[in-house]
């Protein structure tokens, strides 16, 4: 979701920011959480991350490992710029392409691979908050927040701009009928949209601030932010079936297709509640704070990001409804899965890094832009895209297994974060400064080179001989 201006709730989240800039050795912010519960009135200062630049061409190499460093050596995070305040982004499987959504500029800027191809404008003073991907039509949604409406893009063109209701906030993707689900913030209902039209308004209560799809029974479950309701509103096509209450001030959602639970962070209770279909069947104790959540299907857990106050962050690892670990991170950012290794990914400020765990263990610390809000994976190229609010970049984290070669479009980076050697092979290849293998040697016995070239001189040989056989004959 994102720990952007708007905020984690429907409480108010108010932040004055200073002293940005590339040349800037430290800044501060004030934060003011209002009804939160767990804080109130922190006030911080940090240090710039050295590594980290606002150019197209800053890039860092390795990471700050907590267990064997040998285990996951060779992360690569490359930054790329972008226009500001981002803080959401979803990645389009038609194109390769990861939107951004900048919520400063109200620019939509395309990143493929490592290169931004295209800043789109969604007008002026839109507010951009969210966006989703409709693999029916190909279409990307994006909430204006300013202006009440959701732009539909079709490739890098807005081909369509759709008015809802008050404050357009979250969304998400129904495949079961291709409906869009627009949570609207200030109004009473959610708008549903199929295609570029509405098609109906579904009435779940003010101040909804995030929904999620379930494939096992086909509902949608929309946070009702209503004052004190503290309920999930379960939903099915453009009629409300149920309203389930929960803990206090809900904030997220994450379904387990495992066993069909759909999770509820409430940030004012110690609990998370796990509703089954539309009736809560348990509760999992996790701390007061509990904000975003993650599934991993590798293992069956659940990552919870757990705010206790400012600066002491953990992620509570859950199997079915029962806590099996609590990782000492500096979170913020919503949990992420990477299915080409198996990590989960969380960071946040005010340490910039991005945590990288496996099971119930952290195996690294990797350093990213100022105040890291959201995180995303792109399944083409196996990197993962973080946020950075406050340094106008987008963090490119790559795993040793895609590091050592170029990123799949767009400016390579500088450096590399290992190499590769090996002693009992025949070949070696050596790396440039650009990241792109420059050369390559044979120890082989035999060149192919070397052996063409033999056979030609063999047949131009005995083509030679039996031309002199053949005249003497004669």
């Amino acid at each position: 979701m994102g720990s952007g201006i708007v905020g984690e709730s429907a409480n108010s989240y108010n932040l004055v920011h200073q002293g940005l800039g590339s040349d800037s050795t430290s800044h501060s912010r004030s934060m003011n959480y209002i009804g939160l519960g767990v804080m109130n009135d922190y006030t911080y200062t940090r240090s710039v991350n050295p590594m980290i630049s606002n150019g197209n061409k800053s890039e860092q190499t390795g990471m700050v490992p907590n267990n064997d460093p040998s285990s996951t050596s060779g992360f690569t995070v490359y930054n790329i710029s972008v226009d500001g305040g981002q803080d959401y982004a979803i990645y389009d499987p038609s194109n390769g392409y990861v939107y951004v959504v900048n919520y400063n500029s109200s620019i939509l800027s395309v990143i493929s691979g490592t290169k931004v191809v295209a800043n789109i404008s969604l007008g002026y003073f839109t507010t951009p908050l969210y966006a989703v991907y409709d693999p029916s039509n190909g279409y990307v949604y994006v909430t204006n927040f300013a202006i009440d409406t959701v732009s539909v893009i079709s490739g890098t063109s807005v081909v369509a701009n759709v008015s809802v209701g008050v404050a357009p906030e979250f969304l998400v993707y129904d495949p079961s009928n291709g409906y869009v689900y627009v949570s609207n913030l200030d109004s009473n209902n959610m708008s549903v949209i199929s295609g570029t039209t509405v098609i109906g308004n579904v009435p779940v209560g003010v101040g909804q601030t995030y929904s999620l799809y379930d494939p096992s029974n086909g509902y949608i479950y929309a946070i009702n932010g209503s004052p004190h309701s503290n309920s999930v509103i379960v939903i099915s096509g453009t009629k409300v079936v149920a309203s389930v209450p929960v803990g206090s001030d809900p904030t997220c959602l994450v379904n387990d297709p495992s066993n069909g639970y759909v999770y509820v962070t409430n940030l004012h209770s110690n609990y998370m509640s796990i509703i089954s279909g539309t009736k809560v069947v348990g509760n999992v104790s996790v701390g007061v704070g509990a904000r975003e959540a993650a599934y991993d299907p590798s293992n069956g857990y659940v990552y919870v990001d757990v705010l206790y106050a400012l600066g002491n962050t953990s992620v509570s690892v859950i199997s079915a409804n029962n806590v099996v670990g609590n990782l000492k991170v500096c979170s913020g950012t919503p949990p992420i899965y990477d299915p080409s290794n198996g990590y989960v990914y969380v960071g946040g400020a005010p340490s910039d890094t991005v945590s990288v765990i496996s099971g119930n263990n952290v195996v690294a610390n990797v350093p990213v832009g100022l105040d890291p809000v959201y995180a995303l994976y792109d399944p083409s190229n196996g990197y993962v895209y973080v946020m950075n609010y406050y340094s106008n970049n987008v963090s490119v984290i790559m795993p040793k297994s895609s590091s050592t070669s170029s990123p799949t479009s767009g400016t390579p980076p500088t450096n590399t974060s290992s190499t590769t050697s090996s002693t009992n092979s025949s070949s070696s290849t050596s790396t440039s400064s650009s990241g792109i293998p420059s050369s390559t040697s044979s120890k082989s016995n035999g060149s192919p080179f070397n052996l063409t070239f033999l056979i030609l001189i063999v047949t131009v040989v005995v083509i030679i001989a039996l031309a002199f056989v053949f005249i003497k004959k004669r």
